[in-house]
């Protein structure tokens, strides 16, 4: 079974691979963006010199060049500096937005991936945060290495050219002890800061899962009148918040005045030798005091920019990073033997099942031959269910459970799934229309056939008497519809997509006689088709083929109504 494995991740390598090298949009674009950025750093030396030469001409009032041509050039300069730059940010920004959509798709599918047991332990509160916040960190990531970093550093690098050029090798040097100074400061102190966010964001799942559960669990709440004490138990948990950020942002503004102070002492050593004649003296005269100020403005500039940056695309970092994934099991999707049909039974030999240490069954063995219909009996936690989310590849288990001779763990989850109709005691309505819940099913089947089968499953009356038909919303989590008529959702999503199992888990808890009667009675007709559900209703047991009873960590199979009587009381 496939692991997340744990390992030391790289975020701006993980970036780099997965957001940047492979999107189309980045490919086509890398290379115009480069070349748009040259020009734009080229065109901003010639806007400092000409900013240099200006203000040379107006102390000496004198120059080679008139006035008017000087600030003709200053202003074209700036036109076309300006111009490059909105055209490569323009470009730059439209690859962020991609990667918001891609980052969002990505992680959704990355935790539908994981095996139930391990989605399950996470909590949809903490996937929610998780999903919404690595997105988040994916945009905010590429923008500060785009926009921040990657320009930064292109400006810094042309600076640096640009004081070799006008003041030679030596002070190039020191300027490059600066910029290595700068850079050594954050690489050292980036472990203890990125240390310092993983707790502040465990901090901070902690409080928005405590939240969801708050906003999930409403009517709970309020029937036992306990507002005041959620909200002290959401105040512990802020408090620990609270802690660890203030924790953070101290240890963040420090390094922020650590990376100013190294700037301007470097600049501040460079000027004052100059000044008093002790080195760097090609510093000494006015021209050049103005150029290299101006040239140490800008870079001070990018060097702020990237500067703040750091400490932020450490903190996104490691909510990027962030992933509760690691050691937790992956379904193995389509990579193992396919199964595209039930053709003659399934059996469980020696099977077993153990939940968080509890063990519910034991040296079960039993079989379920195509086209029975078969009912579980049982008291509740007895383990019932756990035998549907076996066949639904949900749980691991011991011993074997074969379909049509083949152990279950072989075999594709995906394809293993394909060929089942599941019907659970939470009807689980997804936001959207009537109709799109029940072609959730099968996305293929066309709309007239749905309304067909819809009539010929006794629900179709349900669904249109509502006010827009089958294009009712149902809206979150069905709060539109009534109970009994999501049972009606989940039984025709079931019907739509034709499984050959279907697993039915107390389907008709919220619906009335009639409605329990025909539905269940649809499903015991249904012919070539295997039916194993769970029912606690010993009314309709007469007319099912087997009956699994489960007591004492053991399944009695009872192949007639009659037989199941004399134990009935176990059950």
């Amino acid at each position: 079974m496939k692991k997340v494995q744990k390992g030391k991740k790289n975020s701006l390598l993980d970036l780099i691979m997965n957001y940047m090298l492979v999107n189309p949009f980045f490919k086509i674009s890398f290379i115009p963006v480069v070349f748009l950025t040259y020009f734009a750093l080229k065109l901003h030396n010639d806007i400092i010199e000409s900013v240099t030469n200006l203000e040379c001409y107006m102390v000496r009032s004198s120059s080679e060049t008139s006035l008017e041509t000087l600030i003709f050039y200053h202003v074209a300069f700036l036109f076309g500096h300006y111009l490059f730059t909105f055209t490569y940010i323009s470009v730059i920004a439209f690859f962020i937005c991609n990667n918001f959509t891609r980052a969002f798709r990505l992680y959704t599918q990355q935790y539908l991936s994981i095996k139930y047991a391990g989605f399950h332990s996470l909590g949809s509160g903490k996937l929610h945060s998780l999903i919404k916040r690595r997105a988040n960190a994916v945009t905010i990531l590429a923008r500060i290495f785009m926009k921040h970093i990657y320009i930064g550093l292109a400006y810094t690098i042309n600076n640096h050219m640009l004081i070799y050029k006008h003041f030679g090798l030596r002070i190039m040097l020191w300027n490059s002890v600066m910029y290595l100074s700068f850079f050594l400061m954050y690489y050292f102190v980036t472990p203890c800061i990125k240390g310092i966010r993983d707790k502040t964001n465990e901090c901070y799942n902690i409080v928005s899962n405590k939240i969801f559960g708050i906003i999930s669990n409403y009517d709970v709440i309020k029937a036992y009148n306990n507002d005041n004490y959620e909200i002290r138990r959401l105040d512990e948990k802020l408090q620990k918040y609270q802690q660890a950020s203030f924790h953070f942002d101290t240890v963040l503004s420090l390094s922020k005045w650590g990376q100013s102070f190294i700037v301007f002492l470097c600049y501040g050593i460079a000027v004052f030798m100059a000044v008093y004649g002790v080195g760097f003296l090609r510093l000494a005269n006015q021209a050049s005091m103005l150029l290299y100020g101006k040239i140490f403005t800008t870079t001070l500039s990018k060097f702020e920019s990237i500067g703040s940056c750091i400490p932020y695309f450490i903190e996104q970092s490691a909510i990027f990073e962030y992933t509760c994934m690691e050691d937790l099991e992956l379904d193995d999707l389509l990579e193992s033997e396919q199964v595209s049909q039930l053709e003659s039974k399934i059996e469980f030999k020696n099977f077993g099942i153990s939940v968080n240490d509890k063990v519910l069954l034991e040296d079960v063995n039993f079989e379920i031959l195509k086209g029975e219909k078969v009912a579980i009996v049982g008291k509740n936690g007895c383990g019932k269910s756990t035998i549907l989310n076996t066949l639904l590849r949900f749980v691991d288990y011991q011993g074997e459970v074969l379909i049509d001779g083949k152990e279950s763990k072989s075999l594709s989850v995906v394809s293993q799934r394909s060929i089942i109709s599941y019907i659970p005691q939470d009807p689980h309505v997804i936001e959207g229309t009537v109709l799109e819940n029940i072609k959730y099913g099968n996305q293929n089947v066309p709309n007239e056939q749905i309304i067909k089968l819809c009539r010929s499953n006794k629900t179709h009356h349900v669904f249109k008497q509502f006010e827009n038909g089958y294009s009712t919303n149902v809206g979150e989590n069905g709060k539109f519809l009534s109970g009994g008529q999501k049972q009606q959702v989940s039984f025709m999503r079931a019907i739509v997509k034709d499984g050959d199992l279907y697993l039915v888990d107390e389907p008709t808890s919220n619906l009335d006689k009639t409605a329990e009667s025909d539905m269940l009675n649809l499903l015991l007709n249904m012919e070539k088709k295997t039916v194993v559900m769970i029912l606690h209703n010993p009314k309709f047991l007469s007319d099912f083929d087997k009956i699994l009873g489960i007591h004492d960590q053991r399944v009695s199979v009872y192949t007639s109504y009659n037989a199941f009587l004399k134990d009935e009381h176990l059950y």
